[in-house]
């Protein structure tokens, strides 16, 4: 039979152990008592468990920043490699031989990196031709004027407009003006056919050649859709970018114009005009925009 007095003492015992943080256990004797032992705790395990995942995350991102790294060398070799590739084929094309331009300053700015893309087409094109770019001659009011590019070669001059413009274009060979739509806006711009045609009046004055040599083409970039555009008079053409190439192929078909002599004589009278200062040029661009202005 249970002793009252040892139940009050287990009572009593548990009460104290809540208290004191010891755990009671009974024991394995007849009557009821119990063995009060303390708790077993598993000392720094938290914050050992803390640990093993601080070092964790702290592998996982060195881990990513180490692959973060080798993705922009890779990237950084990858852009190294095409400048390098593109900045050797500059220097090796007509246009980079002539220009006085870098290849960095000539890509960033849009009118010299339409003029050099449509270089590199000519360059590959079969015609054996000599090349002058951006060539200033005397205009008739005794001024200068800037003619884009010249292709000498066998089958004639070739007084080239490059323009870069976009959108829908629309012009014909006797307005004044051309249009240019993009995105729902319109702008207005001199007719390059009058344009190229004045430079080819200005090139039979200075060269003493007639004009049944020169060939005007006016050539537009990769961006502009010529949409409505006509050129009627004979050795007067506008393409867009794309049709260049089958076009320098046609005029193999073409008679000869000019001999081997004829081509060196008249380069050698250009290439001056291919010379001049950033100041002279600067100056001659104050000049244009302040006529445009009246």
């Amino acid at each position: 039979m249970l002793n009252p007095f040892s139940i009050r003492t287990v009572i009593t015992s548990i009460s104290s152990a809540e208290h004191t943080g010891w755990m009671v256990i009974p024991s394995a004797a007849k009557t009821c008592s119990c063995t009060l032992r303390k708790p077993l705790v598993l000392r720094g395990f938290g914050r050992e468990s803390k640990g093993v995942q601080d070092k964790g995350a702290k592998s996982m991102y060195e881990e990513m920043m180490a692959l973060l790294i080798i993705a922009c060398i890779i990237v950084w070799t990858a852009v190294l490699i095409k400048y390098l590739h593109e900045n050797k084929k500059y220097k090796n094309s007509s246009y980079g031989k002539q220009s006085s331009k870098s290849f960095w300053k000539t890509i960033l700015n849009q009118g010299a990196r339409g003029e050099y893309r449509t270089s590199l087409v000519i360059d590959d094109a079969p015609l054996k031709n000599k090349m002058i770019f951006n060539c200033y001659i005397a205009n008739r009011s005794g001024d200068k004027t800037e003619i884009d590019m010249i292709m000498l070669c066998n089958k004639g001059i070739y007084v080239i407009e490059n323009k870069n413009y976009s959108g829908w274009i629309f012009g014909d060979e006797k307005s004044k003006n051309w249009c240019e739509t993009l995105k729902g806006k319109k702008y207005f711009f001199y007719n390059p056919i009058k344009q190229n045609k004045s430079h080819i009046k200005n090139l039979e004055k200075m060269l003493k050649v007639g004009d049944e040599k020169y060939i005007s083409l006016i050539t537009f970039n990769a961006n502009a859709n010529l949409k409505k555009v006509s050129a009627e008079s004979q050795n007067v053409y506008v393409i867009g970018y794309n049709k260049l190439k089958q076009f320098m192929k046609d005029q193999l078909d073409k008679s000869d114009a000019l001999t081997d002599e004829q081509i060196e004589e008249i380069y050698q009278k250009l290439l001056p005009g291919t010379q001049l200062s950033d100041a002279e040029k600067q100056e001659h661009i104050e000049r244009i925009r302040k006529t445009y202005k009246k």
